[in-house]
C-alpha cells in the first residue's frame, strides 16, 4: 500500500522551460548575439540543449549551447556556468496545478515530499520561490545530503525519514535514470512524469506514467 508520495522537483513542479523563457533576455545582456537572433530564439536553442543534454551534466550542456551558433563569439563555460546558476535563483516558472496537487494528495492522507538534486542554495531558493518550502513533511537536497539522485542511498534515507519502506513510496519525477531507474532500484514504485523525452531504448518506461502530476490523482494507487 502506497503511504507517500515523493517528488522531483525540475521538470515536474517547477517549469524549468518556462523559467528559460523567461531569462531568455539576459543572455543578450551578458554576451554578444549574433545579429537577427531574438530572445525566442535564444530560448528555443537553450530548451533544445536542456532538452538534449542535461542529463549529461552543465559542462557539456553548456559547452554545446555555447557553440550553437546564436553568439559572435562563444562564452566561456564558466561564464555560461553562472548564467545558469543567476537564471535559477533569479527566474521562476511555476506549474500552476503543482501546489494544488500536493495539497489534495495531503489531503487524501499521504505523507508528501521532495528529493532534488543540485547544489543546496540553487533548490532551496527554488522551493522558497515556488511558495513550496512549507508544504512537504520532508525535502531531501542531493548537495546537502552528499549524494545525488540516482544512487539509491538517497531513497532509502527519505524512507527512513518518513518510517515507512521504499516500497510503500510513490516517487514521482521525469528523469529516466535519475528519477526512474533510481527509485525502481531502491525498491520504490517509480512514476514517470513525461516532461523530457525518454532517450533510453533499452530501458523499459514505467508501468506508471503521467503527461504532469495533476495525473496523480487518477492513479487507483492514490485513490
Amino acid at each position: 500500500m502506497i503511504k507517500a508520495v515523493v517528488f522531483d522537483l525540475d521538470h515536474t513542479l517547477y517549469d524549468r522551460y518556462g523559467t528559460i523563457e523567461l531569462a531568455a533576455h539576459t543572455v543578450r545582456e551578458r554576451f554578444s548575439v549574433a545579429e537577427g537572433v531574438t530572445d525566442e530564439q535564444i530560448a528555443s536553442e537553450w530548451k533544445e540543449h536542456d532538452k538534449r543534454l542535461a542529463h549529461h551534466g552543465l559542462d557539456k550542456l553548456y559547452t554545446e549551447l555555447a557553440r550553437c551558433g546564436i553568439f559572435n563569439e562563444p562564452p566561456t563555460l564558466e561564464d555560461m556556468i553562472k548564467l545558469h546558476y543567476d537564471t535559477y535563483t533569479t527566474f521562476f516558472a511555476p506549474y500552476d496545478f503543482a501546489i494544488p496537487t500536493v495539497r489534495e494528495l495531503k489531503r487524501r492522507g499521504f505523507a508528501v515530499a521532495l528529493i532534488t538534486n543540485g547544489r543546496p542554495h540553487v533548490q532551496r531558493k527554488k522551493i522558497e520561490m515556488l511558495g513550496m518550502s512549507e508544504l512537504f513533511d520532508e525535502i531531501i537536497v542531493g548537495g546537502e545530503f552528499g549524494l545525488q539522485k540516482p544512487h539509491t542511498e538517497i531513497f532509502y534515507a527519505m524512507a527512513e525519514r518518513l518510517g515507512i519502506k521504499t516500497g510503500e513510496m510513490l516517487y514521482v519525477g521525469d528523469n529516466p535514470i535519475n528519477d526512474v531507474k533510481g527509485s525502481t532500484d531502491a525498491g520504490c514504485v517509480p512514476v514517470w512524469v513525461r516532461t523530457t523525452p525518454w532517450n533510453f531504448p533499452d530501458m523499459p518506461i514505467p508501468k506508471l506514467t503521467v503527461e504532469n502530476v495533476t495525473g496523480l490523482l487518477e492513479l487507483e494507487e492514490l485513490k
